[in-house]
Parts: structure tokens; sequence; C-alpha cells
């Protein structure tokens, strides 16, 4: 796919390519110590990759290096190499009596001519570190910690350095190891994988990312240090594969793909770089697509973090910066009709669109009906024009709720007096609905006039709630009960779906279902409106049965479309008790409820007495007190 490739020693590690031609730009490489001539045989390695199975090829070097010594090149081309007289070696025999018997045998020189002791690698570097902490140094002090110490040093830096970083990382390691648990714990790992689990950032940031997160693939491959080795094995290669996906995605980006070769050539002759915003919303910078703008919300296409890149992108800003001003204007002048909200049951719940893009957001306001909006916009949108695109969004959900809530909003103009203007200014903090019994006291102070008056302003007085039917309905629901989860600052829940009168309530609270306009019964919701017909139902089989009460008939188990087990809690919760009466369940009436809010289920009739306390008791007076006197004495 591409005509030239730049490659790094790396590439004569076994690589079989179709490749032409190899030129070398140098013949030197820090090895991580020093500086150093390559090998012939190293050479010979790199040059190969265009003489292998799939071509003849050739190699030579840039013309900003030196030809290669003709005899040099002689051997490469005939793989004549002088031959290995000395090998790198370690004593493998290691003794695990103590750390200093470790120490000792890693120094062990070598046993005979032609092995030259390796210099320290890094698990010898992160020992000696490792001992420089006293809590680790007091823990080895048995074989088994002492061979653990040396497991924990063995855990690779990729990076190639060994730097504190790491070092303090296997200390945090073998701590853990030692402790009271001898496992890793499960939440501390998942804390250091997480924040690994990113694509964000330039081909650095990626390439750093790589090599931690295979750091912690060694080490699922410890079973006896993790709970679950199997799993943290699967979840650390998966997130390689796609921090991998992601640094491929960028050097393409940056070395390959032609429309970014072009404009970094661009960038060689001038800094003023030609931008624009089509009417698609793709951002052009010198003719070649760099992103694309979604309402005012830019997503670069290629762009790097480099300064090439961030010369890219200022130049697709300066583009962008006029294109907002247009949309602000717009989105200010826009109908209504233009603005949505993204479906309450899907995962964008609480998303403000604009011609279906994504504007901004509800979050958590003053008041359960008075959300607040925080714009979706890049930082390149100006602080004037957010606040502008933000009171626009927020006068558009203030004008949605205000339609959807009318008959609620309603209630503070409407004609109501006294108790009855009460209770319906509580109906209000309630958001549509109320409990029977949380309103019986302020019911029984209301004539029939004023119930008559509730009745008009859309109120329904039930055996079991007071509430707005209007509320009832799907949408007003749906958006109650968003935005209860919106103030509570929980993860919104799906709605009800439309239709259903019953639903396990799950693990949901009782607020939340009485938002949505359903009453919860043990496991079992049910939809207000039907625990009244259901209420009413109940109420005339048990006067109908007497003494003998009711059994669950299948209307009633029809009109909740729930069975035999949750109808049971349903009754239960509108104040009947069930008991067994010659092998079947039998409901009567529990208890009544007077309007001082106790149990029943009658009618509370004409005005409730206030209840009086009785008058305190006179104090007894003590005859041989001195003070005994003083209630013979007669103020005139």
């Amino acid at each position: 796919e591409v005509d030239y490739l730049v490659a790094t020693d790396a590439i004569g590690m076994g690589l079989n390519m179709d490749i032409d031609h190899v030129a070398f730009a140098g013949i030197s490489k820090f090895d991580g110590r020093h500086r150093r001539n390559l090998a012939p045989a190293e050479l010979a390695q790199i040059a190969g990759r265009a003489g292998r199975a799939m071509n003849d090829g050739t190699f030579g070097t840039t013309a900003d290096q030196r030809p290669l010594d003709p005899d040099l090149a002689e051997a490469i081309e005939g793989h004549k190499f002088d031959p290995l007289t000395r090998i790198y070696w370690r004593n493998g025999d290691l003794d695990f009596a103590s750390v200093h018997a470790l120490r000792q045998t890693l120094a062990r020189p070598a046993p005979q001519g032609g092995l030259i002791r390796a210099r320290a690698a890094e698990d010898e570097q992160a020992l000696a570190l490792l001992l420089r902490d006293e809590t680790v140094k007091d823990r080895a002090a048995t074989p088994e910690a002492v061979r653990l110490l040396w497991d924990v040093c063995q855990v690779p830096d990729f990076q190639g350095v060994m730097t504190d970083a790491h070092a303090n990382l296997l200390a945090t390691l073998y701590k853990y190891l030692t402790g009271p648990e001898g496992r890793l714990p499960e939440d501390w790992m998942a804390g250091q994988v997480k924040r690994l689990d990113r694509t964000d950032g330039d081909i650095d940031a990626l390439t750093q990312r790589i090599a931690h997160i295979r750091t912690w693939t060694y080490v699922s491959f410890h079973g006896d240090w993790l709970g679950d080795a199997r799993h943290w094995q699967n979840r650390t290669r998966a997130i390689e594969d796609k921090l991998s996906d992601a640094l491929h995605d960028r050097l393409t980006q940056r070395f390959v793909d032609k429309s970014t070769a072009h404009l970094m050539m661009k960038l060689k002759d001038t800094p003023d770089l030609m931008a624009a915003v089509t009417a698609s919303g793709d951002v052009v910078v010198e003719g070649h697509p760099v992103g694309h703008l979604k309402g005012f919300l830019f997503e670069a296409g290629g762009a790097n973090g480099d300064a090439a890149g961030k010369t890219i992108a200022a130049a697709a800003g300066r583009a962008l910066k006029g294109e907002f001003r247009r949309r602000v204007v717009a989105l200010e002048q826009a109908p209504d009709t233009d603005i949505t909200l993204a479906p309450l049951d899907g995962r964008d719940a609480g998303t403000i669109l604009w011609g279906g893009v994504p504007v901004g957001r509800l979050v958590k306001g003053e008041a359960l009906l008075r959300p607040a909006v925080r714009v979706t916009a890049s930082d390149l949108l100006d602080a004037q024009g957010r606040d502008r695109v933000a009171r626009r969004l927020e006068r558009w959900i203030a004008d949605h709720l205000a339609r959807l809530f009318r008959d609620l909003l309603a209630l503070d103009k409407a004609s109501l007096t006294g108790p009855a203007k009460g209770l319906a200014f509580r109906l209000g903090e309630a958001h549509g609905s109320l409990p029977r019994a949380a309103a019986d006291e302020q019911l029984a102070l209301i004539d029939k006039d004023a119930r008559r008056d509730l009745r008009a302003a859309g109120i329904r007085i039930g055996r079991e709630t007071v509430f707005l039917p209007a509320l009832v309905r799907p949408a007003p629901a749906a958006m109650r009960g968003f935005l209860w989860c919106l103030t509570q600052g929980r993860r919104p829940v799906p709605p009800p779906l439309p239709g259903r009168v019953s639903l396990p309530a799950g693990r949901l609270p009782r607020e939340y279902w009485e938002q949505v306009g359903f009453r919860r019964f043990g496991k079992t919701a049910l939809r207000i409106d039907m625990v009244e017909r259901i209420a009413a139902r109940a109420w005339d089989l048990a006067k109908a049965g007497g003494k003998a009460g009711f059994e669950i008939s299948p209307d009633l188990l029809s009109l909740a479309g729930c069975g035999a087990a949750e109808m049971a809690q349903i009754l239960r919760g509108l104040g009947f008790k069930g008991r067994e009466v010659e092998g079947a369940l039998r409901f009567r009436p529990a208890a009544r409820r007077t309007a001082t809010n106790t149990p029943t289920r009658g009618k509370a009739k004409g005005r409730a007495k206030a209840n009086t306390p009785a008058p305190p008791a006179a104090p007894k007076v003590d005859p041989h007190s001195p003070f005994a006197k003083l209630k013979d004495l007669v103020l005139s």
C-alpha cells in the first residue's frame, strides 16, 4: 500500500516483505547503554529483507551516509561472518535461602572461558531497588518469600527503562502478595487496568499505554496472584488489541494517509492553510477533509497532537469560528419544532437534539421540573456563543415541560380557596399524585362545593390516590420518572411501556414508581388508575361476601394483569387481610381509616372533630411544704 517504508533495525527480526531495496540511513544504534556499530550479521539480517523468497533485491546507503565498506558489503552478500568466540552467561542455579544468598548466586562469575557474565539485567536492577524498601526487605525473610520477591522482580518494564515508577509498582505487588490475602485485590487490579482502556491521545501516549498493559498481561499469567486470572488475561489482551489498532490508525494517518502527507508538505511552504466547512458539515483544510462538525461539536479526523496536527487543527478552528456564529444565530431563530428530546427509553435519554444532532443535555437543576442544560460543544465555541446556545435550549425545555405538565402548572391559577387550595399546592409539590392516606386530614376539611372545584381543576379524589389523570399518560409519566432520576443522581431508568398496568418493581424505590404513575405493592408496581379500579372492585366483593370475605377472582387478575400471588400482595396493601378458609385464601377488610390517618377503606363523612387535648391534672401539694399556705391566698 506504500511506496516507501521507514523502519528501525527491528525490521531485521525475521519479517518477510516484498521489498526491492534496503537503504541504510545509519549503521550504528544506541543499545540502551551506549552507541555502537551494528555487527555485520545484524546488517545482513536487515539487508536480507530485500533478498528473501519474494524477490532478489538490493541494498545500499542513503545519500547522506557513507557507502558501506566493500569488504563489509561482500561479507553481507556472501554470508561470511566471523565465528562467535564469546557468549553472554548468567548463573541459573539460584539460591533462595535468603536475599543475601540470592544476590551472591546472581553475581557468580562465569565458570569457563568463552562465557562472559552478563551485565545486570532489569530483574537484578529491580531487586536492588526493591531492597531499599524496608518493608520489602523485612518480608523477604523465608525462602518462599525470597522466591516470590524474585518472581516479582521479573515482571518486565516494557518501556525498556527501569524507572522509579516501575520499581514502586513492583514493591506494591510484593506487599499485596505478602499481605493477609496473599493476592492482588480485584478492585485495585481493575483500577490499574481501567485507566489504560482508552484510545485517545497521540502516538507516544498510545505506545506508553501498550507498554503498560503488556506488563499487566504478564502479571495476569501468574495464576496464583489473582482470584480470576483467566478473566484478567482476556481483559488485558483485549485492551492491548484495542490500543494496537488505535496506534495503527495513528501511524497510518501520520505516515501513510496521502491527505495528511500533502498537508505536511504544504506546512513546509506556509503556516497559513485555507480552511472551510461544507454544507454537510465536513471541515476541509487545503481541499482535504480533516474532521466533521455535528451541531457545535467538532470531531477531528486525523489531526495528531504533534506540531503539524495542531497547525491543521488551528486552521480548521479559524473556519469553525465563523460557522459557529452562523449556527448560533440559526438555533436562536429556529422554531421549537426543530428541537427535540432524544427518546427517554434509549441510551441518549436527556439529550437535546437540533435537526437530529446533539446540542445539549439535561442535568440536575433547581427543582424537578426546572432542569438545567449543559451545552454539547467543542472548546472552539466561545463563552458568549455557549451562553446564547444554553439560553435558547433552556427556553425550549421550559416551554416543552410547560406543555407536557400544563394540567399540573394550571393548579396555581385554579379557582380554589382554603383547604382545597392547600391540597392543590401539595399535589403540585408531589408532581401530580398523593397517596389518599396522606391527604385524608385535609380532605376532611373540604366541603362538597370545594370538591367540585377540585374536579373542575382536573383532580381526581380516589379511594387510594389523589391525582391528576392527565399525568398518568405515557409522555408526562416518562418525563417525571426521568427528571426524578436526574435530581437523585441516578442512571435514567427506561419508563414503563405504554399500555402496561403492572410491572415487576425490582429494586426501584417507591418514590420512583410514584413519579411514573405507579404504586408499589411488594414486588409489583401497579398503575394508580388501575389501583382505583381494583380497590373499588375489591370493596364490592368484600361487601357481597360479608363476614366470609372473598376469594381472588379472575376479573381482579385480568384488571391487574398479574398472578394470584401478586394480587394477594396488592390486596394486603389495599387494607385487606387474607386467611385460609377450607383450603381457599379469602380476604376481608383489615381495619378502617379515620381522618387521623389510621387504616381504613371507607369514605370519610362530614367534618372531622378537632382532637382537643385533655386539661392537665392539678399538681399535688405537699401539706408540709412552706408553700402549702399559698393555695389559700385569694388575690383581690
